[in-house]
């Protein structure tokens, strides 16, 4: 598959991925209580100035965190109790890092010039391409556990359908959920139980954890228009965004009740205008927030974006705002 291809369909993906998750109504009917006793401390998470903007994108269980380098696109950081470092792979146009283990091992995928390509990196640096059964256009993966099983999306051509793939030791499992013309598999814990979301290609769709042995369960958060889960740990603590028609949301669903994850946003922030060469005030107009990890400590990692514009109207600007998060019983 070519690069260009690549891309397109990975753009093509995330197109559906923002109409499906407007549509995906909280009229599932696992009951969710409407007040959750815990929450979260939230500390911003300290970027070094070189790496530019960054997505969280992980949380091992011993505290360190993966996220991707937003400004190049290409290469991924590790935040430890060292420091912080990042990491590329040679030839790489793109990279996106999804999952890291306690031991170091990273998964996710990336491109260069002769396609698409999905990968393990161990501590060391070694890369090694992952494989799925059977013939596909693209896949592309979405998650990983600490045991390594890997979960994510597979298209046998640029149309659909599209299925889930769940890849163990002992091979590949295929996933369409009822209905389904796509079926994306976004997180799972070591016991191989997941997380996703699907489009019946008609405008509708659903949300669901599914268990290793394939019954489904769907996802319900109070008063939500729309929900995007992202991760799963093995106390199955699922986490993500959800629409309330306003915004986006973080959630966490821990014990059967839903806590809301919001990062505080600085009101306004100032920014360099390289047109007039002045400093601009821009004022926020709006932020949203994503959970992508929770690890079985019950930490989190996300990110809010706040989305900033001038008096007048003509600067427009997305900063993203890292965060991990510390549960407060």
């Amino acid at each position: 598959m070519s690069l260009a291809m690549s891309r397109r369909y990975r753009a093509s993906s995330f197109r559906i991925l923002v109409c499906l998750v407007s549509v995906l109504s909280a009229a599932s009917v696992m009951p969710v209580a409407t007040a959750a006793p815990a929450h979260y401390i939230l500390t911003p998470l300290p970027v070094p100035a070189q790496y530019g903007e960054v997505l969280t994108r992980d949380i091992a269980d011993n505290g360190t965190v993966l996220a991707w380098l937003v400004d190049t696109g290409a290469a991924g950081a590790v935040f430890d109790r060292t420091g912080s470092w990042t990491f590329t792979i040679p030839g790489a146009l793109f990279l996106d890092p999804v999952a890291i283990t306690n031991g170091g091992t990273i998964f996710g995928n990336y491109g260069d010039t002769s396609g698409n390509w999905m990968f393990r990196r161990s501590p060391a640096g070694v890369v090694t391409p992952i494989a799925i059964d059977g013939t596909w256009t693209y896949a592309n993966i979405w998650n990983a556990s600490e045991n390594g099983i890997v979960v994510g999306q597979a298209c046998a051509s640029v149309d659909p359908p599209c299925v889930g793939f769940i890849r163990t030791t002992r091979g590949t499992v295929l996933f369409e959920a009822p209905g389904a013309v796509f079926t994306y598999l976004t997180g799972v814990n070591n016991a191989g139980t997941t997380v996703g979301l699907y489009d019946d290609g008609m405008g509708g769709g659903g949300t669901f954890v599914r268990s290793a042995n394939g019954t489904l369960s769907p996802i319900a958060i109070p008063g939500a228009t729309g929900i995007f889960p992202v991760g799963i740990n093995n106390r199955e603590d699922v986490v993500g965004m959800y629409s309330d028609d306003i915004t986006w949301h973080g959630f966490v669903l821990r014990d059967g009740e839903a806590i809301t994850v919001d990062l505080p946003l600085p009101a306004t922030l100032e920014y360099d205008d390289p047109a007039t060469g002045t400093v601009v005030a821009l004022q926020l107009q709006f932020s949203s927030t994503t959970v992508f990890s929770i690890n079985d400590r019950g930490d989190i990692v996300g990110t809010t974006s706040g989305h900033y514009r001038d008096d007048a109207g003509t600067i427009f600007l997305e900063r993203r705002f890292p965060f991990t998060g510390r549960l407060v019983p």
